[in-house]
């Protein structure tokens, strides 16, 4: 994987495994680390993202130069050298106590490890709960759950108490759509389950019907959590289908998110694009080959040809490189010229009239 497949993939530059990470800029701080997933420590590009949120392109300098860039630092109001020192990005010339904004990095994401199907949570089902207390409750307050409002005393009942009124809303909700919604009440909570990641819950009463701010992913009631995903540890958010890409990373996890069959996130920790049949894993870890599909048979030869290496097996690994061989020309169709109907627009990025508008179009 580390060795041939990420190296052939990254050779035709068509931005696989590119993800990009905000870093706030620190008063008086101008060294910032590299991002400690980024293949070979390097980064593909560096911007600076101002408070009004336009960004502006960083030019990498030579560090022997950086003694030009402070002596005429008067003429760059925003920070746009850099210089590269061991695995730092430092910025030239120092920042100041009034720095503000992020920088942008952009960098080839190491993949994951591979790890048996086991070792990864998969999700099933979410689930919000939904917290109802009758000393809060009247006629007209509303549950809203995506398109779909239940009104209290008209949709649901307003019971004689808590636990009544839960079970009065636990039916309605059960109605809307059984396909979509199913419900569990343990006293005057009910727990939602759905399959959209997408699903959103108002009200207009939070006192009555407290909605949980945080989101709950169920793995299948015959599976457990693997036992290295433990409080205090960290997860990363996997995608299954089409790149297998990592949709968020290093989540750490309390002993309250953990249960036997649910994970507990943050609404921001989980992405929208996660779906249904997506997984989490421990840090670093995946169940999937983080390479296109289409790839995942020449990975296979190469595994097969470290194998064939190992047993001693000439006449095989001589038929498996053969096969590889085959498979790298075709690849090269496959993943190349990821848009092919539209020409890549090249931009001088170091013309005299662009430099102009970056050094001086924001003074004053």
């Amino acid at each position: 994987m580390f060795l041939a497949q990420v190296p052939s993939i990254l050779q035709y530059h068509e931005e696989y495994l590119v993800y990009e990470q905000l870093v706030p800029m620190v008063p008086k701080q101008s060294k910032y680390p590299i991002p400690s997933r980024a293949i070979g420590m390097k980064i593909r590009d560096l911007f600076y993202r101002d408070i009004a949120g336009q960004l502006v392109q960083m030019s990498r300098v030579n560090p022997d130069d950086r003694s030009f860039f402070e002596v005429n630092s008067n003429t760059t109001p925003i920070p746009i050298h850099y210089y590269v020192q061991n695995n730092q990005i430092i910025i030239t010339p120092a920042v100041t106590q009034n720095a503000t904004g992020n920088l942008v990095f952009t960098y080839y994401m190491r993949p994951n490890s591979l790890v048996t199907d086991d070792q990864a949570a998969i999700c099933e089902k979410f689930s919000k709960d939904v917290t109802v207390s009758n000393s809060s409750l009247i006629a007209g307050d509303y549950l809203k759950i995506d398109g779909y409002t239940l009104i209290a005393g008209t949709d649901f009942a307003i019971g004689a108490n808590d636990s009544a009124t839960a079970n009065n809303l636990s039916a309605a909700i059960s109605l809307i759509d059984p396909l979509s919604y199913t419900t569990s009440v343990s006293s005057n909570v009910v727990t939602v389950f759905y399959k959209k990641r997408t699903e959103t819950f108002t009200t207009s009463n939070s006192t009555a019907l407290s909605i949980q701010s945080t989101i709950t992913m169920h793995i299948a009631d015959n599976a457990s959590i693997p036992s290295n995903i433990t409080p205090g540890s960290m997860v990363d958010i996997l995608q299954a289908e089409g790149g297998h890409s990592t949709l968020n990373f290093d989540v750490l996890l309390q002993a309250a998110d953990i249960s036997s069959t649910s994970l507990t996130f943050k609404e921001s920790d989980l992405p929208q694009e996660f779906v249904v049949g997506d997984y989490v894993c421990a840090q670093y870890q995946c169940i999937i080959p983080q390479v296109p599909t289409d790839l995942h048979n020449l990975l296979a030869e190469r595994t097969c040809a470290r194998i064939l290496e190992s047993l001693g097996d000439k006449d095989g690994l001589q038929a498996a490189n053969l096969k590889i061989n085959e498979l790298e020309q075709r690849q090269a169709t496959i993943i190349d010229s990821r848009v092919e109907g539209s020409p890549l627009k090249v931009l001088n990025r170091t013309g005299l009239l662009r430099a102009s508008r970056i050094r001086f179009g924001r003074r004053g």
